[in-house]
């Protein structure tokens, strides 16, 4: 079948024909890629649908101006109503400001940023820097998951500062809290299980001909955005045999990049007119076309999602807790990169260059 290919409004290349859905205009839709997206999944499975539209808006009457968590006992965590903007952060020096916006507002219970017009209201623990979303501060403390039926979930934290387990679902690292199936050994993170809670379909701007729905198989695939093989859950369009993981499904329509005024966003095959193959420049390998990339349209440069650092190294991790070691007098915290000619002082000196580490910073 002949497809016609024009030039969008973001440059590049893409089907210019959607394909009518039915019932697209149904507030059971969920439209991705967007910023808020984990949260928005998470408000799926929190409110009933017709609460959904109103989540953000007057609808926040009754919230507790203090509340107490198991995941954080040492201190109550108290309603803010200020978001500090990303483009506020004037302590830092230029090449530091990337990591320190990563590092600024993550919600401890889903490691996602608190960094929107949305998120007018959040808790805090400003002496602990401890931060959490108020869709996340509403989690049941118990679960049943349709794709696991035989057991409940608990909500659960490590409560040391390392705290990091495998998410099942995803397969990542990730010292968010999450589910658990004790009896079976299962823990799953807070953003897979909100997508594995979904009744919804989705529209996804990568597949735009059809809505996707949630597929759970016993073999893993190959995920169509990043070309890798990923777990058994994700979203699906049977008919185009379009696999998409729940990592990719929920990446920012947009980012930016530490050296970059510009904004970088999130594009996908086919591309348009790029007489050169694309390269990352950060890892410098060849991207593969037929996967989605960050691009910046205006210095003509193109990123593996995983490359960039709040996207990678932050998007699972929160970074700058603190860890008491016994053979240390000092608290260390946990950094996303280790100074240069750094040494591990546990493990043979083992050298740490840029690696995430614990360091002493007296």
């Amino acid at each position: 079948m002949l497809c016609l290919l024009e030039k969008d409004d973001e440059g590049q290349l893409s089907e210019d024909i959607e394909y009518p859905i039915s019932g697209e205009q149904d507030q059971n839709v969920v439209k991705l890629s967007s910023r808020n997206a984990a949260q928005e999944l998470i408000a799926r499975f929190l409110l009933k649908e017709d609460e959904i539209s109103s989540s953000n808006d007057s609808g926040k009457t009754n919230i507790l101006e203090e509340i107490s968590t198991n995941s954080h006992k040492k201190h109550p965590l108290v309603l803010s109503e200020k978001v500090q903007k990303l483009d506020e952060i004037k302590s830092t020096t230029s090449d530091d400001q990337e990591e320190a916006k990563a590092l600024l507002l993550v919600c401890d219970v889903c490691i996602e940023p608190i960094c929107s017009s949305d998120d007018l209201q959040y808790y805090a623990c400003a002496e602990c820097g401890y931060f959490v979303h108020l869709t996340c501060s509403k989690l049941p403390p118990e679960l049943h998951i349709p794709k696991h039926p035989q057991h409940p979930f608990s909500l659960t934290c490590k409560p040391s500062a390392v705290g990091r387990f495998i998410c099942r679902a995803c397969r990542w690292w990730t010292n968010a809290n999450y589910y658990q199936c004790k009896p079976c050994e299962l823990s799953i993170c807070i953003k897979c299980v909100s997508a594995s809670m979904m009744t919804s379909s989705v529209k996804h701007n990568g597949h735009k001909k059809h809505h996707l729905t949630q597929f759970q198989s016993s073999d893993p695939i190959i995920c169509t955005a990043c070309g890798l093989q990923r777990s058994s859950f994700g979203f699906a369009c049977e008919d185009c045999h379009f696999y998409v993981c729940y990592v990719c499904a929920l990446l920012p329509p947009t980012t930016t990049q530490r050296w970059d005024k510009h904004p970088l966003l999130l594009i996908y095959p086919p591309y348009f007119e790029h007489p050169e193959e694309f390269y990352c420049v950060l890892c410098e390998t060849e991207i593969n076309p037929n996967c989605w990339m960050y691009h910046c349209h205006e210095c003509d440069y193109s990123l593996h999602p995983l490359c960039v650092p709040q996207i990678g190294r932050f998007r699972h991790t929160k970074y700058g807790r603190s860890l008491n070691v016994n053979n240390h007098s000092h608290p260390l915290t946990h950094v996303p990169e280790a100074k240069y000619k750094s040494f591990c002082g546990s493990c043979n000196n083992k050298r740490l260059d840029w690696k995430p580490a614990y360091e002493c910073e007296s």
